[in-house]
Formats: structure tokens, sequence, C-alpha cells
């Protein structure tokens, strides 16, 4: 028969062993933390949520290009204005890849209704004032409208994001300020597409090691703390 006081040992032994498997489960604990590695990882190569909004391409302004005097009509403008890629303004004007405003054209409504319309061909990145936008200062124009289509629906901004354009149909009007007529240096109207802004899918240089560095730090823990248990 063997003495009760032989026991003692083994059964601390035995119930602590019993006892560290019943307060720790590694098969668990790593797959939990498998699962933290995976969204981490997923996080880190995600892109910023898209969101709409407009972006300024331009714009057109009504100027004085000759004033007049000593009983001499001047001379009025329209500018058309594009400020992509070369010519790009950020953080006003920020597509900073070159677009075209191609078959362009602008619609002008006179003092008593008469209509012009004035084919612009396509508008480069720079200021576009053509001989045909010169008009005598005695001219009182309504309204002008232009109308182009876009080179590009999908283009790149300052900030790092990528504009993707609704419509590759743009267009926008000068309508007077004050009273019923346009005034010189005075009236314009920005040019503007509307769509959504998304940053890019591929993570920057820095972003990947920091996902792959979190998960593996993780995982190395707890089975660190896996090992520690066992011990004790």
């Amino acid at each position: 028969m063997i003495a009760s006081n032989n026991l003692g040992p083994h059964s601390k032994l035995f119930n602590k062993e019993f006892h560290c498997k019943q307060s720790y489960t590694p098969g668990v604990t790593l797959a939990v933390a498998g699962r933290v590695s995976v969204a981490l990882t997923v996080f880190f190569l995600l892109p910023i949520a898209s969101y709409a909004t407009t972006v300024a391409l331009g714009g057109i302004s009504f100027n004085t290009l000759i004033p007049s005097g000593g009983g001499v009509a001047g001379v009025t403008d329209f500018e058309v204005d594009n400020f992509t890629g070369s010519f790009a303004l950020p953080s006003d004007f920020p597509v900073i890849a070159n677009l075209t405003f191609q078959n362009s054209k602008l619609l002008l409504t006179e003092q008593g209704g008469t209509q012009e319309v004035i084919p612009l061909g396509d508008i480069t990145p720079g200021a576009n004032t053509p001989n045909s936008l010169d008009f005598s200062s005695t001219l009182d124009f309504v309204s002008a409208a232009f109308t182009a289509t876009l080179s590009s629906q999908t283009f790149a901004l300052s900030d790092g994001t990528t504009f993707e354009a609704t419509s590759s149909q743009i267009s926008s009007a000068v309508d007077p300020s004050a009273g019923s007529t346009l005034s010189p240096d005075i009236d314009f109207s920005l040019i503007v597409a509307s769509g959504t802004s998304v940053a890019t899918s591929v993570p920057e240089p820095r972003s990947l090691p920091l996902a792959f560095i979190a998960s593996a730090s993780l995982l190395a823990a707890l089975r660190l703390n896996r090992r520690y248990r066992r011990l004790v």
C-alpha cells in the first residue's frame, strides 16, 4: 500500500497541469490572433473611403480688353481658362493631370434675346482668349453658357487621390451678379466636374511592413505567453 504522503507532489503536479489546461487554451487564442492579424493587414491595405464631391477645372470670365474713352468704344472679351496639368493651382484647382476641354462651345445671349454659338474647339491647359470672343463694349450680354467634353473622366489630384467624374460632359454659365447684363471684370463662373474622389488601393511603401510587423508582434507575444504559462 502506497503511503498517502508520497502522492503529495504528484497530486500537486497533476492539479497544476489540470489548472493550466483549464485556464489556457492555446488553439482558441491562436485562432483569435490569426483573425486579428488578418484584420490588421486588411486595414492597412484598404483604401480611404471614397466620397462624392466636385473639383474645379478652370473658369470663364468677362473682361475689359481695351477701355473705352475719348468718345471711342472699348473692347470686352470672354476668357476660358483650363487650370489643369501644368497650369494647376492647388488647392483651388487641384487637377495635376493634363485635361483637354474637347469640342468646346460658348453660347452668348445678348440683351434683346439674340443668341450666337461660338465654337472654340479643343482647349488645352492654359488661358484661352481667341479673337472670336472679342466684342465692342457697346454690346450687352445677358449670359454666356460654356459646354465641352472632358478628354478623360478619371484623373489625378494634387492630394494624391484619384477623381472619377460622373460624366464626361461639363458646362458652366456666367450670369449677371447685379442688374440684367454682364459686368466686365466682375462676372465670372467656375468650370467644375462632379464625381467621386478615392485614394489609390496600392498601399504606401511603409504601410505594408507596418501591417506585417503588427501581426507578427501579436503572434509572437501570444506564443511567448503560451510558453510562459506551460512553465508556470
